[in-house]
């Protein structure tokens, strides 16, 4: 019978698993803006989830369809009525 081989030891893999938690902090940290944006979008998005809803249940448009026109119509009201 052949014996199962482990192709890394027990402390390289704590080493690499320690390595690879410093890298993507630090890349989260670098790309902090990008990350704080793609926060913001998801929230607005969760926000406008009930309109969604509401369009794909009372019409007999695809989820797709009513998630392009309320987040496009979202998206254009804001154009027209930026905050202040």
């Amino acid at each position: 019978m052949k014996k199962k081989i482990s192709q890394w030891n027990l402390p390289f893999r704590y080493a690499m698993g320690f390595v690879v938690l410093i890298a993507i902090i630090a890349l989260l940290i670098y790309a902090r803006e990008a990350v704080k944006m793609l926060v913001i979008a998801g929230f607005v998005s969760y926000l406008i989830s009930p309109a969604v809803i509401l369009l794909n249940q009372n019409t007999k448009l695809s989820r797709t369809a009513a998630v392009n026109i309320v987040y496009f119509s979202a998206l254009i009201f804001w154009w027209e009525f930026p905050p202040r």
